[in-house]
C-alpha cells in the first residue's frame, strides 16, 4: 500500500483534512495526490505527457490552491496500478473520500466543482452499465452461434427465439442509456467548469471497469465506490 493512504473510507485519511470544502481538505488532499505520484517515481512532466494539463495546474493540485477534476485523481490512480502498486479498496475508497471532503457539498466553497463531479459519476454509472451490456450481447452472440443452425433440435429453436428476444431487449436498454449519457454530457457542457487548465481533457474516456462495445479491461478499483449520488 501507498505510504500515507489510510484504508477505510471512513477513516483517519478523511477526517483529519478539516472541514468539508475548507482549504485544509484542499491540501491535505493535495498531499495525498503529491505521495501517489511520488510512491511510484512519476514526475509531473510526465503525467502530463500521459494524460494532458500543465506543471502549473498539478502543482496547483499538489499545494492544495486548486480541486482537480476528478479524471485527474482516476488518471493517478490507475497509473499506481500500471506501475505496479496497486491500491486496495478501502485504501482507494480512501483517496476519494478525501477528494469529497475537498469538494464540499454542493452550494458549499466548490460548489461549481462539486456539481460538476456529481454529473461525473453518473456518467460514469452510465457507462458501466453500457459495458455491462456490450459483454451481455457479446455471450448472448457467443451462444446463439452455438446452436445448430440447420436441423437444430426443437430446444435449440426454442433457445435461440428466447435468445433473440434478450438481444432486443439489451437493445433497448442500450438506447436508453445513450439518450441518459447524451442528457448528462449536454448537462455537463453548460456548466462551469471553474479554474479548469485549458489543455486538461475537458470530457473523460469510458469509465468503469470495461470500455463499452469493446471488453477491453480498463483498471479496476480506481473509480468512486459506490452508485452515483
Amino acid at each position: 500500500m501507498v505510504e500515507g493512504v489510510q484504508e477505510g473510507g471512513g477513516g483517519s485519511a478523511a477526517r483529519g483534512g478539516g472541514e468539508p470544502g475548507s482549504v485544509e481538505a484542499a491540501r491535505a488532499l493535495g498531499q495525498q495526490l503529491r505521495r501517489l505520484r511520488e510512491s511510484v517515481q512519476l514526475t509531473q512532466e510526465l503525467m502530463v505527457k500521459l494524460h494532458g494539463g500543465s506543471k502549473t495546474s498539478i502543482s496547483r493540485y499538489e499545494n492544495g490552491d486548486r480541486i482537480p477534476r476528478a479524471t485527474y485523481v482516476r488518471d493517478l490512480l490507475e497509473e499506481t496500478r500500471l506501475r505496479g502498486v496497486p491500491l486496495t479498496e478501502d485504501a482507494l475508497a480512501a483517496v476519494w473520500a478525501m477528494y469529497e471532503r475537498a469538494l464540499g457539498p454542493v452550494g458549499g466553497r466548490n460548489s461549481e466543482r462539486a456539481a460538476l463531479y456529481a454529473q461525473e459519476k453518473q456518467l460514469w454509472l452510465v457507462r458501466d452499465q453500457e459495458a455491462q451490456a456490450a459483454e451481455e450481447l457479446a455471450r448472448l452472440a457467443a451462444e446463439r452461434d452455438g446452436l445448430e443452425t440447420d436441423l437444430g433440435s426443437g430446444e435449440d429453436l426454442a433457445r435461440r427465439q428466447e435468445l433473440d428476444a434478450d438481444v432486443a431487449r439489451i437493445h433497448e436498454e442500450r438506447a436508453l442509456l445513450a439518450r441518459r449519457r447524451q442528457r448528462i454530457l449536454t448537462t455537463m457542457d453548460r456548466m462551469s467548469h471553474p479554474g479548469d487548465d485549458p489543455t486538461e481533457r475537458v470530457l473523460p474516456p469510458p469509465y468503469g471497469n470495461r470500455a463499452p462495445d469493446s471488453g477491453i479491461q480498463v483498471g479496476h478499483l480506481a473509480f468512486p465506490p459506490g452508485n452515483a449520488s
